[in-house]
Order: C-alpha cells, then sequence, then structure tokens
C-alpha cells in the first residue's frame, strides 16, 4: 500500500482533528433534536435487522 500513489495512509485516529470533532457534535445534536421531533437521522442500523 505504501506504494501506491492513490492510497493515503493516516493513524486511527486521523479524523480527530478539531473540525472533524466538532461536526461530530453538531451531529450528534442534530440527531438528539431529530430522534426527540420523531424522526431521526444519521440512523446507523433499521430496527428490522437481523
Amino acid at each position: 500500500l505504501t506504494e501506491l500513489e492513490n492510497v493515503i495512509l493516516s493513524p486511527h485516529a486521523g479524523g480527530m482533528a478539531y473540525n472533524g470533532t466538532m461536526r461530530g457534535l453538531e451531529m450528534s445534536v442534530e440527531n438528539l433534536e431529530s430522534f426527540a421531533a420523531g424522526s431521526p437521522i444519521y440512523v446507523v442500523a433499521q430496527g428490522n435487522r437481523r
């Protein structure tokens, strides 16, 4: 992988930059507000999955 020009390797915490953390917090608040209103967004798994 290190030899390929179209591959970028980053540490596991590569997304933990300030902007990424703030966006994650914003998404959490948006999802909580939407859930409270009865229409959650950013649903990871539907209830009918087995």
